[in-house]
């Protein structure tokens, strides 16, 4: 198993057997203290996301969830573009809508900090380069420096 496959796994094993504050609490801080996100060669911590969730059971009344709800969000671990130009990494299966919106990374290497949904996106797409250079890869990769320091995840009411 490859580490693409062990990532994969990781992000689906840590839903088993848990309530929905369990799953979004165990998956910001994997998002945010276990993987990097690798943008081309350039290194990022995911600081700030936001969970989107939408089901049966838990309908998401905030009209970012109701309104723009797509298919590929009941996909698990795929990357999606939503109508807000913000770049999200789903986690939904066949009737739930999942993902959560990167909002902020941060340089591994230069510590810099790029804050708001389209500078992040615009920060990783300059990262890719020309669109044939083999560098060109956007994915999540286990991080194996480490952080200097794990943050707890915290939740805040979503104010729109």
């Amino acid at each position: 198993m490859d580490d693409s496959d062990n990532l994969l796994q990781t992000w689906k094993d840590l839903g088993l057997n848990k309530t929905l504050e369990e799953q979004f609490t165990d998956r910001a801080d994997f998002l945010m203290n276990k993987v990097s996100l690798v943008a081309g060669e350039s290194k990022y911590r995911i600081v700030d996301c936001e969970v989107y969730y939408n089901s049966k059971q838990h309908p998401d009344p905030f009209p970012h969830s109701v309104v723009n709800k797509h298919d590929h969000q009941l996909n698990m671990g795929t990357w999606f573009f939503n109508d807000a130009c913000g770049l999200d990494i789903t986690f939904g299966d066949s009737e739930i809508y999942a993902s959560f919106l990167i909002r902020a990374i941060q340089d591994l290497q230069s510590d810099e900090r790029t804050e708001g949904i389209t500078k992040v996106v615009r920060e990783i797409f300059i990262q890719l380069g020309d669109v044939f250079s083999e560098r060109a890869v956007l994915r999540l990769s286990f991080n194996n420096s480490h952080f200097c320091r794990e943050e707890l995840p915290f939740r805040t009411t979503r104010v729109n």
